[in-house]
């Protein structure tokens, strides 16, 4: 919902009466027609020697007032909707930032993203200049070669990381043996996540991002090493290889629904077949979601996205009583809600088998 949030128009000014009709007064008040005789009463006159009542005219003081009212009614109107769209994007960030996705992100700088799948690589988020952008789309083409598209959305930000060459280059090498692969680099940290089939290969993609940011402190809690393509031997392997195919193929949605995508409802038959041969097994099933919207409807939407896994799951042989589903909302992403990959990568749902 993984949810989206906006203002409304000025109020009119309404009239005294709801009805729009003067109280007791109409075209006919000061005639009826009884159906009798009509009998002349007669008119008192007004005395000459007693003085009239005159309303008092509206002195300029008066007037002013009537005039501001209506300016200051539309006043608060703009502002109440300013407000709204202020509070609808990014928790923390500018509205600027929150209304144009394009703009580089506030408060801790700059991200910079590569993400991948088994056709692409995006390279997305901001660097420091033009310089940095295409030293980081060669290395990245370099060591993926032809057979997989890279697609550079990077853009430039003077607060951005700034690349070196021979750095990158080994980045880039060192991330091509895993597949799954969601980095983000943003001020002093790189956080990593991933399918490595060998810790050799977890550990020569740790060294590259090492090497390419010397100073960063990296996080990568979020590789699984295993095998998604050999199913397990025994219950006891069951849970790394779940982890395994969630980390290759995460389990995602369409932008504010919960209709899977191909390549999810693929993987979650693999995860039922390995797992409802182990009755004793249990699943959890935790919905995310990324922060467009409101949070609480983000939390709504995150909670149906879990229970629809849970029904395919259930759908596909595996035992509703060893499944529990969970909504977390906009509160564990794994990618930059900052750039549109990021957001999507966000909107998904993760399974833990133990």
């Amino acid at each position: 919902m993984d949810s989206q949030r906006d203002g409304g128009a000025d109020d009119p000014i309404r009239s005294p009466h709801p009805d729009g009709d003067a109280v007791g007064f109409g075209p006919d008040a000061d005639e009826r027609t009884t159906g009798v005789d009509t009998i002349d009463i007669p008119v008192a006159q007004p005395r000459a020697d007693v003085a009239h009542y005159r309303r008092p005219l509206l002195g300029i003081p008066w007037i002013a007032g009537l005039l501001l009212v209506p300016l200051l009614l539309a006043a608060l109107g703009i502002a109440t909707r300013s407000l709204g769209t202020a509070g609808a994007g990014t928790p923390g960030a500018t509205a600027s930032a929150s209304n144009n996705p394009t703009a580089a992100p506030a408060g801790t700088g700059p991200v910079l993203e590569i993400i991948t799948d088994s056709k692409s690589v995006i390279l997305g988020g901001w660097v420091k200049d033009s310089t940095s952008q295409k030293t980081a789309a060669a290395a990245l083409r370099s060591a993926y070669g032809q057979t997989i598209q890279v697609i550079d959305k990077l853009k430039t930000d003077a607060g951005a990381l700034s690349i070196d060459s021979a750095g990158f280059a080994e980045l880039a090498n060192g991330i091509k043996g895993l597949s799954g692969v969601i980095l983000n680099a943003q001020g002093g940290s790189v956080t990593l996540s991933g399918l490595a089939t060998t810790d050799a290969a977890k550990n020569a993609a740790l060294d590259g991002i090492k090497k390419a940011f010397p100073d960063a402190a990296v996080t990568s809690t979020g590789v699984v090493v295993g095998d998604p393509d050999t199913a397990p031997a025994s219950c006891e392997a069951t849970p790394a290889y779940v982890a395994a195919v969630t980390a290759r193929t995460r389990i995602q949605f369409a932008t504010g629904g919960t209709t899977l995508t191909a390549a999810s409802t693929t993987a979650l038959t693999k995860i039922a077949d390995a797992v409802k041969k182990c009755p004793n097994l249990k699943v959890q099933v935790a919905g995310n979601s990324d922060n467009v919207g409101n949070a609480a409807s983000n939390k709504t939407l995150s909670q149906q996205r879990a229970t629809a896994v849970q029904d395919k799951l259930v759908a596909l042989g595996v035992p509703a009583a060893g499944i529990t589903a969970v909504g977390n909302g906009e509160e564990h992403p794994i990618a930059s809600n900052d750039t549109v990959d990021g957001r999507t990568l966000n909107r998904r749902v993760d399974i833990t088998v133990s």
